[in-house]
């Protein structure tokens, strides 16, 4: 597996992810898929994504101090036009830090995409921000 990524099979292989887990409800396995994802992504350096997805499912378990260690990798290594990773790890670092102006700037990109539960996902992050934003007054 490691000399395929090597080679350049990164676009190639399946990664392990079912959005399925997230949609039932089971963080738990949906965590311990992206975990399996983060480490075969690793060797080749495209964490990004799976990052920042997996920084989500940890917040949404209450892990915080993970999902902000996350979410940061995920802004330092999702790539500028890997939209959903940008969307994504911009909603978890508004929800973390009660700032909704990144959960805005996150729908604006989320805007560049047709991807209707992306769009969703960050307006809820906005008004999930706000919320926190204003009970911390």
């Amino acid at each position: 597996r490691a000399r395929g990524l090597d080679i350049g099979g990164v676009d190639y292989i399946t990664k392990p992810f079912s959005p399925l887990e997230l949609l039932a409800g089971n963080l738990e396995a949906a965590e311990q898929e992206l975990r399996e994802g983060l480490e075969i992504m690793q060797p080749v350096g495209s964490v990004g994504y799976q990052a920042a997805l997996l920084a989500n499912v940890l917040l949404r378990r209450g892990a915080a101090d993970e999902a902000e260690r996350l979410a940061s990798i995920a802004q330092a290594e999702a790539a500028d036009d890997n939209i959903a990773a940008q969307v994504v790890w911009r909603g978890v670092k508004a929800r973390l830090d009660a700032d909704p102006l990144l959960a805005e700037e996150a729908v604006q990109v989320a805007d560049l995409t047709d991807d209707l539960n992306l769009r969703a996902d960050a307006l809820v992050n906005v008004t999930t921000s706000m919320r926190r934003s204003s009970s911390m007054r």
